[in-house]
């Protein structure tokens, strides 16, 4: 059988898969999110300051979260969290399930400051009894990293205003991945049409930049594996805006938010965009 082939054999079986299940978004829902990331953003690049990384979220953590402060150096200290800047032994950051064990491999610029705590997130959610998010509402994982991440920021703009470069770098590396995340789906559901309207992909459809990163993901739910980044960034907006706690009870209201108002939390980013695009 040849490489085309069988991509696309992949590709036919991932389809089948998704068709089991029904993605926590309707598709006129898809629609208007695209529709919200329809700007053009570049791939943004962090600097390199030389900043204590961990030194910042450790204290960060202390100040405003005690409790999980404790929990983190509980970890590290077990070895269930483990921090390291070698990409031979660790290849990229994640939470391995069976280990419980958070790996978080630091890129060597001013991006670990956001990495760090947005993992660091994940490690505190997966480690409290009960979880913040119920494993059957696992696409809104992403809310809780996001959240810390966006409490991050206050915290820095409240020590030193030199940190809004910084800040205004993540918020548009945010969501240059989660349009790139959008563009993923949209390839996914051309191929689902495709394969509902033939029963097969056809040949003349074979794309091998557009398949590719769909097979790179053993995610039974891949759709609402690529929505939890945007949801999880608007989500997360709402959270603070609302001064909402960060509890179990608020993560469970979330997908009750009627979705316009939740679009409505995107609007805070995109003036950003168009100040950079002016630079």
């Amino acid at each position: 059988m040849d490489t085309k082939k069988q991509i696309l054999n992949c590709l036919e079986e991932l389809i089948e898969r998704e068709a089991q299940y029904t993605p926590v978004l309707s598709l006129n829902e898809i629609t208007q999110l695209k529709k919200g990331f329809s700007f053009s953003i570049d791939h943004p690049h962090y600097p390199k300051n030389s900043l204590d990384s961990f030194a910042i979220v450790s204290t960060f953590f202390k100040k405003n979260y005690p409790k999980y402060y404790d929990m983190i150096q509980d970890g590290i200290e077990k070895g269930s969290i483990r921090i390291s800047h070698d990409i031979a032994t660790m290849k990229k950051s994640c939470f391995d399930f069976i280990t419980m064990t958070s790996y978080i491999l630091l890129q060597e610029n001013d991006g670990d400051l956001f990495l760090l705590v947005h993992e660091l997130g994940h490690f505190i959610d997966v480690n409290l009894s009960p979880t913040l998010v119920p494993y059957e509402k696992k696409y809104l994982c992403e809310t809780i990293a996001f959240y810390m991440e966006k409490k991050l920021q206050s915290y820095l703009l409240s020590l030193d205003k030199r940190y809004q470069d910084l800040i205004e770098m993540r918020i548009l590396a945010r969501l240059y991945f989660e349009k790139r995340f959008l563009k993923r789906i949209d390839h996914l559901l051309f191929y689902i049409n495709l394969y509902q309207k033939h029963g097969f992909i056809p040949n003349e459809y074979y794309d091998e930049k557009k398949i590719q990163p769909l097979l790179t993901k053993n995610y039974d739910h891949l759709i609402d594996y690529y929505l939890r980044y945007p949801l999880g960034n608007l989500y997360s907006t709402y959270l603070i805006n609302h001064e909402m706690p960060l509890t179990r009870e608020s993560i469970n209201y979330l997908p009750t938010i009627p979705f316009q108002e939740l679009m409505n939390c995107l609007q805070e980013e995109l003036p950003l965009i168009k100040v950079k695009k002016k630079d």
